[in-house]
C-alpha cells in the first residue's frame, strides 16, 4: 500500500477519533446542563423574568419609562417592566416565544438557558485551524465541566446567554485575527462580531463593558497602522452596533439609577475591591470557602499567564497574537470591573461569567506551547474540570435559597376558602406576582387577589377584622426574610389589637410561612 494511502487512512482515523471525542464531550456537557433541570423551585430573580413575560401587560401597552421598580404595577406593559429593571431586555425577549412554545414549568423555562449552554460549547468548532484538535478537545472539556457555566445553564436568567455570546465573540475575533488580520488594520471587524457585540450589550450591562473591551482591542491594529480613517471606521462600526443598547439606556436610566443609588455611600480601596472581585472569580473554580491559600495560588497562576504570554511573544509563537487579544480583553474587563464596583454592595461570582470562556480558552491554548507553560496548563486541567463539577454540585438549588414552590405548597395546604393571606406587596407591587406564581396553581387567581392583604399597611386589615363577627378568623403570613421586621411588626399589631395567636413560623429557604388565629378581644 502506498505511503500516501497509509497517511490518508491514519489522518482519517485521527479525524474520526477527534469528532467522536468532541461529540462525547458535547453529550456529557448537555447531560449535565439538563440534569434535574426542573427539580427545584424558581428563585427571586427567575420569578422576575418569568413574571415579566407571563404577568405583565401587552407589549404595545403604554410605555412608562419613569416607573421605578418600587412603583411598577403588575398590569404595566412588558417594556415598562423591563425599563424599570436595571438589566437590558434581550433574554426576556427570547423567553417570550420560548414560554409560548413550551410552557412555564421550571424545566420548560430553564431549558432555554440549557440550550444556550450547549450553543456555548459549539463555539469550539468556530475556532481557526491554528488551534489544533487536541487543544479544541481540552477547551470543549473545560466548557463542558465548568461549574459556573453549568449553574447558569440551569438558571432562567440572562447569564447563560451572556456566556454564549462572549464565547462566540472570542471565537469569531480570533478567527478574523488568523484568517484576515489585514481587515482589522483597515478598521473592519466582521459583521458577525459586531452583531454578537450588539446583542451582548442588549443582554447585560456588564456585557456592554465586555463589548467595549473587545472594541478597544480591535482598534489597536488601526493605531499600529497609524490610520485615522481606519480608526474612524472601526469606531463608527462599533458605535452603530451599540446604538440600540445606548438608546435603551437612555430610556431606562431610571432603573439603572435606582440600582446605582442603592450602593453604599463610601467606596472601597482599589486593593480591597481587587481582592473582592478576584475572590469572586476564584469561586467559579473552587467550591467552599476561599481562603488565603486559594487566593495566592490563583494569583500565582494569573502571574504565570502573563509570563507565559511574554515568553510566547519572545519566541514569536504562532498563537501569541491570539493569546494577547484574549488575555488583554479579559484583563481590561476585569480592571473596569474593579473600578466600577468600588461602591457595590457585593460582587457575585456570576458577574465574572463574561471572561470565563476566555480564561478556559487560554488554559487550552497554553497546552499548545512547550516547556513549563504546557506543563502547568496540563497539570491544572483536571483540577479545573473536577473543581467545576464540585462548584456546580455545591451550588444552592435554587439560587438565592428561595424555595418559593415549597413555601407556596405549604400556604395552599393550610388555606381554606375565606382565609386571609398576608404578603409584603406594597413595598414593590410586582412582588405579588412572585408570591402568586405557584399559589395560583392551587388557588384561583381571582380568589387570591380578593383575600390578599398587605403586611406593610396592616391598619385596614385590623379594621376589617374588628368589623367581623366573633367568629374565629384564620390568617396566613407568607413573607420573605428581607421583610421580616415588617412582618413581625404586623403580627405584633394583630396580637395587640385583635388578640391573635400564631403557630411556629416555618422556613423554606428565604421564605416564611406562619399560620395565625385571630378574633376580637373581649
Amino acid at each position: 500500500m502506498p505511503i500516501s494511502r497509509i497517511a490518508a487512512l491514519v489522518q482519517k482515523h485521527k479525524q474520526g477519533i477527534f469528532y467522536f471525542t468532541m461529540a462525547l464531550l458535547l453529550v456529557i456537557g448537555a447531560s449535565l446542563r439538563f440534569y434535574e433541570l426542573g427539580a427545584f423551585s424558581f428563585w427571586d430573580d427567575e420569578l422576575f423574568s418569568v413574571s415579566a413575560v407571563t404577568r405583565s401587560g401587552p407589549w404595545n401597552g403604554p410605555l412608562l419609562p419613569e416607573r421605578s421598580m418600587a412603583h411598577l404595577q403588575i398590569t404595566d406593559s412588558f417594556w415598562t417592566w423591563k425599563l424599570a429593571d436595571p438589566h437590558p431586555p434581550l433574554y426576556e425577549v427570547l423567553l417570550v416565544p420560548w414560554i409560548h412554545l413550551w410552557g412555564t414549568s421550571e424545566f420548560a423555562v430553564r431549558s432555554l438557558s440549557a440550550v444556550l449552554g450547549i450553543v456555548t460549547m459549539l463555539s469550539v468548532f468556530a475556532l481557526p485551524h491554528t488551534i489544533t484538535r487536541p487543544t479544541r478537545i481540552v477547551y470543549m472539556l473545560l466548557l463542558a465541566t465548568s461549574g459556573c457555566l453549568i449553574i447558569y445553564s440551569q438558571d432562567a436568567r440572562n447569564y447563560a446567554l451572556s456566556a454564549c455570546l462572549t464565547a462566540w465573540m472570542f471565537a469569531r475575533l480570533i478567527k478574523q485575527i488568523e484568517t484576515a488580520p489585514h481587515t482589522l488594520a483597515q478598521g473592519r471587524p466582521t459583521v458577525t462580531l459586531l452583531t454578537l457585540g450588539g446583542l451582548l450589550a442588549l443582554n447585560h450591562y456588564y456585557g456592554l463593558v465586555f463589548v467595549l473591551s473587545v472594541a478597544a482591542f480591535t482598534a489597536v491594529p488601526t493605531l499600529q497602522a497609524r490610520s485615522i480613517s481606519a480608526l474612524t471606521r472601526v469606531s463608527t462600526r462599533w458605535s452603530l452596533a451599540l446604538l440600540p443598547a445606548l438608546a435603551y439606556i437612555a430610556l431606562g436610566w431610571i432603573g439603572i439609577m435606582t440600582k446605582l443609588n442603592a450602593a453604599p455611600p463610601d467606596a472601597l480601596s482599589l486593593a480591597m475591591t481587587f481582592k473582592r472581585n478576584f475572590t469572586a472569580f476564584i469561586r467559579n473554580f473552587s467550591p467552599g470557602h476561599i481562603g488565603m491559600v486559594h487566593f495566592w495560588i490563583a494569583l500565582l497562576l494569573l502571574i504565570a499567564c502573563y509570563l507565559a504570554y511574554r515568553k510566547m511573544r519572545k519566541e514569536n509563537h504562532p498563537l501569541q497574537l491570539i493569546t494577547g487579544y484574549v488575555l488583554g480583553i479579559s484583563t481590561l474587563f476585569f480592571i473596569v470591573q474593579i473600578i466600577g464596583t468600588r461602591r457595590a454592595e457585593f460582587v457575585h461570582e456570576r458577574y465574572m461569567i463574561f471572561i470565563i470562556p476566555g480564561c478556559l480558552l487560554l488554559t487550552a491554548i497554553f497546552t499548545q506551547t512547550s516547556n513549563w507553560i504546557k506543563n502547568i496548563s496540563l497539570f491544572s486541567i483536571p483540577f479545573i474540570a473536577i473543581g467545576g463539577l464540585l462548584v456546580w454540585n455545591a451550588s444552592p438549588k435554587p439560587q438565592g435559597w428561595g424555595e418559593w414552590k415549597g413555601a407556596s405548597e405549604a400556604v395552599a395546604k393550610a388555606y381554606q376558602a375565606g382565609d386571609i393571606i398576608i404578603m409584603p406587596i406594597s413595598h414593590q407591587p410586582i412582588l405579588q406576582a412572585y408570591f402568586q406564581h405557584y399559589l395560583k396553581e392551587h388557588i384561583p387567581l381571582s380568589e387570591l387577589e380578593k383575600n390578599t392583604w398587605d403586611a406593610f399597611d396592616i391598619a385596614p386589615l385590623v379594621n376589617h377584622l374588628k368589623q367581623t363577627t366573633d367568629q374565629k378568623q384564620h390568617l396566613i403570613f407568607f413573607s420573605h426574610s428581607a421583610f421580616e421586621p415588617q412582618m413581625k411588626a404586623a403580627l405584633s399589631t394583630l396580637q395587640a389589637d385583635i388578640g391573635c395567636t400564631s403557630k411556629e413560623t416555618r422556613s423554606y429557604g428565604t421564605l416564611r410561612v406562619t399560620e395565625i388565629s385571630c378574633k376580637e378581644s373581649q
